[in-house]
């Protein structure tokens, strides 16, 4: 299956050495994430930290070693498709069109989010943890 992550799921697999982080790194399937994703881990990243009680030097190998799991896709390789993601997302939550974009630019790809709101929308998809754990 292939899989495009919303931040927070990202962001989950950070923070706690989980089921999310297992499934990512053990899986036999193909991940995704946005290039404007590490936009959002900046943002957040004293957060993280707090949260795991790492430095940023053992985060950032963290961030390093996940990355060798999740394909990192360029905003020219989706904004094709990221105007018709905006149209639908736009009364739902804008912000998240560009996980629906670049979902809708992987063939036969779904998104993997606990956030209900993508639910709304029926372009692409969409599977919680709660979802991904019967996979």
């Amino acid at each position: 299956m292939k899989i495009v992550l919303d931040a927070n799921i990202l962001m989950s697999a950070l923070i706690k050495d989980s089921f999310t982080r297992e499934f990512i790194v053990k899986s036999d399937h193909l991940f995704f994430v946005p290039e404007t994703v590490f936009k959002t881990l900046l943002k957040y990243k004293q957060l993280v930290l707090k949260k795991t009680n790492a430095d940023s030097g053992n985060l950032d190998s963290l961030i390093k070693e996940l990355f060798r799991y999740i394909k990192i896709l360029d905003l020219k390789g989706f904004e094709n498709e990221l105007n018709r993601a905006e149209d639908v997302m736009g009364d739902i939550d804008v912000e998240d069109a560009v996980f629906v974009a670049c979902a809708l630019s992987i063939p036969d790809s779904v998104i993997w989010s606990n956030d209900k709101h993508l639910k709304k929308q029926s372009l692409v998809q969409v599977y919680t943890t709660k979802e991904i754990l019967r996979i």
